[in-house]
């Protein structure tokens, strides 16, 4: 595993703080619904499944989203190398 450091302002550091916040933002809501009990729940039902459902959409672009990334930051590092093997 690497020890090297994620610099602030790089690509990787942007989607690492946008993972950060999307766990962040999931844990305020459980925190949040844990307090309820059974009938506060109930009530909240229909906002909970709401908010579930965002959480899962906003993780699922995430990680599209890296995929996506690194994806693209193959192809360009095997390009460049290709690259500098014909010179």
């Amino acid at each position: 595993m690497s020890k090297v450091p994620i610099l602030d302002g790089t690509p990787t550091a942007a989607r690492l703080f946008a993972l950060k916040s999307n766990l962040m933002s999931i844990q305020e809501n459980t925190e949040r619904w844990s307090h309820l009990g059974a009938l506060g729940a109930y009530v909240k039902s229909e906002e909970i499944k709401v908010a579930i459902s965002r959480h899962t959409d906003n993780l699922m672009d995430y990680f599209s989203t890296c995929q996506i990334l690194t994806l693209i930051s193959m192809v360009n590092f095997v390009e460049s190398a290709d690259a500098s093997t014909l010179t």
